[in-house]
């Protein structure tokens, strides 16, 4: 008996901690993010461009979503109605501002990745300038994740689905548990259940994920198309500073030479009237010069190839920039991918059974942290610059 009353003790001791671990992970992690998004805003109205390019105004998109995404997640255990949970001193009206940021900040921020995937297809492998994409594709890059993420939340928060979920304000049932006891009845109203609602929030980050792994394939190959390209030019510029080719090509001018010299006599052998250019039938001179002509024109196209060639071949520093630019692109997957992978798995399971604790403290602990992933990324290749200037630097 005494035994079994230690093992009692116990699971209630590492329960209690289990719980107060989810509650405060996601407060300590949801502060760095959200000083990171405030970071890259800040940066970019202190920069010389502000929101002057496309890529700039997306990213501000992402980190102002973030900044809703991660202000929820440290302030919704405190938001949550009074006794609740550990922490918790707001109330039903408090938890339901923190379930809107909360759901409006994921979603916003999980489409707006998508739209920096795209923008990043149409400068890799379409080589679309700035201006073109900010006529024809900025508009939808914006509008999409603004009205689905806000038009979601309004709803939800209209039909009062927003409530205490388990350590955060999310999308449940209230009281939870009505579901299942007819004793007991819900608060919720509108024509779409809870999980329905849950699948319509969570069900995109598969469909974005598709989606992202899909274009980079296309970037990457845009890429590696254009390095195959660079390296046959410098292949092919090596073989023709080689000894070999140097000797054809001189052989080849002398043969140019003596054939313009002939070409010459036989001018100033017509000029003169002289018997043997009498004897030429009209028709052989005629052929001779359409040959010629032939040979100019045969001459002065393989040139205008040849300086197409050269303009159209991806400089050194060209492809440089497409790789950096797709490295980037991978580097905003991935952190998308580390932030809502765990997340995804964790609501999936909670529909039909209880997740096992691993799932769920990875879930708390790599969903608030969107915005350092960011900020890492955003700031890298000005690091690079500035270690580039400034060689003694040892960071």
């Amino acid at each position: 008996t005494k035994k079994t009353q230690k093992e009692r003790s116990a699971t209630t001791i590492m329960k209690k901690a289990q719980l107060v671990s989810l509650l405060v992970i996601p407060m300590v992690n949801g502060s760095i993010s959200f000083v990171a998004s405030l970071t890259i805003i800040i940066c970019i109205f202190r920069s010389n461009l502000k929101l002057q390019t496309t890529y700039r105004r997306l990213i501000f998109g992402l980190s102002a979503f973030d900044l809703f995404q991660s202000s929820a997640q440290v302030l919704s255990t405190v938001l949550m109605p009074k006794g609740y949970t550990h922490f918790a001193s707001g109330n039903h009206n408090a938890c339901d501002l923190a379930a809107f940021l909360n759901t409006s900040g994921a979603s916003g921020s999980m489409w707006y990745n998508l739209s920096l995937t795209i923008y990043f297809l149409l400068v890799v492998k379409y080589n679309l300038p700035d201006r073109i994409i900010a006529k024809q594709y900025e508009p939808f890059l914006h509008g999409f994740p603004i009205f689905y993420s806000f038009s979601f939340s309004i709803y939800t928060y209209a039909t009062h689905n927003l409530n205490p979920s388990g350590p955060v304000c999310w999308i449940d049932y209230y009281p939870r548990g009505c579901e299942d006891d007819p004793t007991v009845d819900c608060v919720n109203k509108g024509p779409i259940g809870v999980n329905v609602l849950k699948w319509i929030l969570g069900g995109p980050f598969f469909v974005v994920l598709v989606l992202n792994c899909f274009f980079m394939r296309s970037i990457w190959w845009a890429v590696r198309s254009q390095i195959q390209k660079s390296l046959e030019y410098r292949y092919s510029w090596m073989i023709g500073s080689s000894p070999h080719h140097q000797h054809a090509k001189q052989d080849q001018n002398n043969q140019n030479k003596d054939s313009k010299k002939d070409q010459k006599q036989e001018q100033q052998q017509q000029q003169d009237g002289s018997t043997w250019s009498k004897l030429i039938p009209t028709s052989c001179c005629s052929i001779s010069s359409l040959c010629c002509n032939k040979t100019k024109e045969s001459s002065s196209s393989s040139a205008a190839d040849a300086l197409a060639a050269r303009l159209s071949r991806p400089s050194r520093a060209a492809v440089q920039r497409l790789q950096a630019t797709s490295n980037r692109a991978i580097a905003y997957i991935i952190g998308y991918i580390l932030t809502y992978f765990f997340t995804a798995i964790y609501r999936i399971m909670d529909l039909w059974t209880t997740a096992p604790f691993v799932i769920i403290i990875l879930s708390r602990f790599f969903f608030p942290l969107q915005g350092f992933f960011n900020v890492i990324i955003y700031t890298y290749p000005h690091v690079v610059s500035c270690r580039e200037r400034n060689e003694e630097f040892s960071w």
